[in-house]
């Protein structure tokens, strides 16, 4: 075996075995598992995103609400104006 043989034997050697350990830190994942994961993060945006709009709808319901009451509120003043006023 030749040194040059011997230094390509060892230096591939190591690069498996980095290659496994950054693979069962989880630093390398396969692509089957990536694709699952960026698929797990695009339901969570959307759902998100749903979130966002329901709020968004509450507080315009809510904005309507209070908009309503004091319509409302004037009106109840007015007439009670009205009635306190000779005629």
């Amino acid at each position: 075996m030749a040194t040059g043989d011997l230094i390509t034997l060892l230096s591939n050697a190591s690069s498996i075995v980095v290659f496994c350990a950054l693979l069962a830190a989880g630093i390398i994942v396969p692509r089957e598992r990536l694709d699952e994961m960026r698929s797990e993060r695009d339901a969570m945006r959307a759902e998100r995103d749903e979130w966002k709009r329901t709020a968004e709808l509450d507080r315009v319901r809510g904005d309507a609400g209070v908009l309503a009451a004091q319509a409302a509120r004037d009106i109840l003043k007015a007439l009670q104006r009205a009635s306190k006023e000779p005629e």
